[in-house]
């Protein structure tokens, strides 16, 4: 009962979070791959969020990015000719996203939960400058990740970060972060991977 209460909840806290977001994106740009990648104005007027493809609350394939490798641009154009700065990956971005290699941007500030939920990714660096992963599971489910890398400008790993990330084999990381209990010790993540000399888990 308690389990399939906390289900519930988590359920309305995501749909909360895809409405939150707001459900469509407000434009889209081909990048350097081909890859078509769309993107949310920010509050700021000069920044975006990566977006999700279709419906962040669906997993359909026709919801989702699938591609070989995404390199994610610095800069976006507007189709009306506006320049963008590309500063966050949004709510479910890459949910359910069929991509083997993904690589961000140094200007990339914060990313949003559920961001690489259930994707295909081997391994990520995280750039430095990244300050805030907002939200939780951010790659909760990603079985094919085995590897992470994770700036010192990254302060504090929330909880279920890495949950469940059965491959992930080598984590690197500030000793100064500050690791939340369940960012990645229920299931797989954090227990199986390989730390950084001197972090104690």
């Amino acid at each position: 009962m308690k389990q399939k209460l906390l289900t519930f909840l988590w359920a309305v806290l995501a749909v909360g979070l895809a409405q939150a977001w707001g459900q469509t994106p407000d434009f889209s740009a081909v990048n350097a791959d081909g890859v078509t990648l769309y993107y949310k104005l920010l509050d700021s007027g000069t920044e975006v969020a990566v977006y999700p493809k279709g419906d962040p609350s669906s997993s359909t394939s026709g919801n989702r990015y699938s591609a070989e490798a995404i390199h994610i641009p610095a800069k976006v154009s507007h189709p009306n000719g506006t320049s963008y700065d590309v500063v966050a990956i949004g709510y479910r971005a890459f949910y359910y996203g069929a991509v083997k290699e993904i690589t961000l941007p140094a200007s990339i500030r914060t990313i949003e939960g559920e961001a690489f939920r259930f994707c295909g990714v081997r391994e990520m660096t995280l750039p430095e400058g990244l300050t805030a992963m907002n939200g939780e599971r951010h790659f909760t489910n990603s079985t094919m990740l085995h590897t992470v890398h994770i700036p010192a400008s990254l302060k504090h790993i929330p909880n279920y970060a890495f949950n469940d990330c059965s491959a992930l084999a080598t984590v690197t990381f500030c000793r100064n972060a500050r690791v939340d209990r369940g960012a990645g010790v229920q299931g797989y993540g954090f227990c199986g991977a390989t730390l950084p000399t001197g972090w104690s888990r």
